[in-house]
């Protein structure tokens, strides 16, 4: 008797457990989710209760590619439970700045057991696969957003050297000790350096 107690309260526990942990998570993506005015959305979240963020919550985080400056601004789209009233039950988000001719990426987590995107924004996402949920994560143009602002950074690591050795032009000509940014030259014309790779420990 007191083995069959054991079993079957462990089975109750186990089966709170996954009641209250293993949630599905169904996230509703606005529309344009790619613009200002689409980060600057709620986006809106049913079958698990956001504000129990440990066991339940999912996340949205943009990343902005203004290729113009070079440089890449993180958003952090708000997420709230279906329902919700802005001004009551949070803040109106602030809208960022997309500078013409950016690249926006998106990315989604959750911690609870699955993510699903719906709603008009999310023929714009990644979700899965033949069918089949990524499980926790999904993406709108995160691809597209990796490709463009690392093909970019190695245009302007290649120019930034390029320019570098035509400065350099002088020295190689005269033979004299060249600055330390044409590390490649000096007075003897001697072989390129190697580069030095530190050892790791263990490797």
């Amino acid at each position: 008797m007191i083995a069959h107690s054991f079993v079957r309260g462990s089975a109750l526990s186990f089966l709170f457990a996954a009641v209250v942990y293993a949630q599905d998570c169904v996230l509703t993506v606005p529309a344009n989710p790619l613009t200002a005015q689409g980060l600057a959305t709620p986006y809106t979240v049913t079958g698990c209760n956001q504000r129990d963020f440990a066991a339940q919550a999912s996340f949205v985080e943009a990343a902005i590619f203004d290729p113009a400056a070079n440089t890449i601004s993180i958003y952090h789209p708000l997420v709230v439970n279906k329902g919700d009233v802005a001004g009551k039950d949070f803040i109106t988000p602030v809208t960022p700045t997309v500078p013409a001719g950016a690249t926006v990426g998106i990315w989604f987590g959750s911690n609870a057991m699955t993510l699903t995107l719906n709603g008009p924004g999310s023929a714009q996402c990644v979700n899965g696969f033949g069918g089949s949920i990524f499980g926790q994560f999904a993406h709108c143009n995160g691809d597209v957003f990796m490709q463009v602002s690392l093909f970019v950074l190695f245009l302007v690591e290649s120019l930034t050297h390029l320019i570098s050795v035509q400065g350099c032009s002088g020295c190689h000509q005269q033979r004299w000790t060249c600055p330390p940014s044409c590390w490649h030259c000096n007075k003897r014309q001697q072989r390129r350096p190697m580069p030095y790779h530190p050892r790791l420990p263990h490797g």
